[in-house]
């Protein structure tokens, strides 16, 4: 096999080391996702979410309520103001925590807890 000019070689090596960086990257963020999907947190609001959802499609005596008012939409429209608001506490909740470790960086003061 013939030597590869520099220009060539050089791209190579660049390519090499950002295929290295860009596996490292998918692994730390598959990481991240893994450990988000399987925290407490999560998984209580999945459960929630689905028992909201299932006890609105499957009310015991409003059978005749759903054949006047049109169909299930009105009702997936219901769950979906139901379950608004509780998304809007979770993300309002990350983002505050988010803000405390951005603070803590900056500051180089470790994040207080609550409860400490």
């Amino acid at each position: 096999m013939e030597e590869l000019p520099d220009p060539i070689a050089a791209a190579e090596r660049d390519v090499a080391l950002k295929k290295i960086e860009l596996q490292a990257h998918f692994d730390a963020l598959q990481t991240k996702y893994k450990r988000q999907a399987s925290s407490p947190k999560m998984i209580a609001g999945v459960v929630v979410g689905a028992v909201a959802f299932a006890y609105l499609l499957l009310r015991p005596g409003k059978s005749k309520s759903v054949k006047k008012s049109g169909g299930t939409w009105p009702l997936l429209v219901q769950g979906a103001q139901t379950l608004l608001p509780l998304l809007g506490a979770l993300h309002a909740a990350r983002e505050a925590e988010s803000a405390k470790k951005t603070v803590s960086k900056a500051t180089g003061t470790p994040p207080v807890e609550p409860g400490e």
